[in-house]
């Protein structure tokens, strides 16, 4: 609360991005790709592939 909503916003999102990559390293980011995408909700994956193009699991 002594920092405000967008220091947490921003501390989070570091984390965030510090986790993925470090999965990324561990298993793969293609793999660490499709693992967080599986856990998206379906109307996310769909913004994620607006391409139309769906990946393979």
């Amino acid at each position: 609360m002594a920092h405000g909503d967008a220091a947490t916003a921003k501390a989070l999102e570091a984390m965030l991005v510090s986790l993925i990559e470090l999965l990324g390293r561990l298993i793969g980011d293609d793999m660490a790709t499709k693992l967080i995408g599986r856990g998206l909700p379906a109307s996310e994956r769909r913004d994620a592939t607006s391409d139309g193009i769906r990946e393979e699991a």
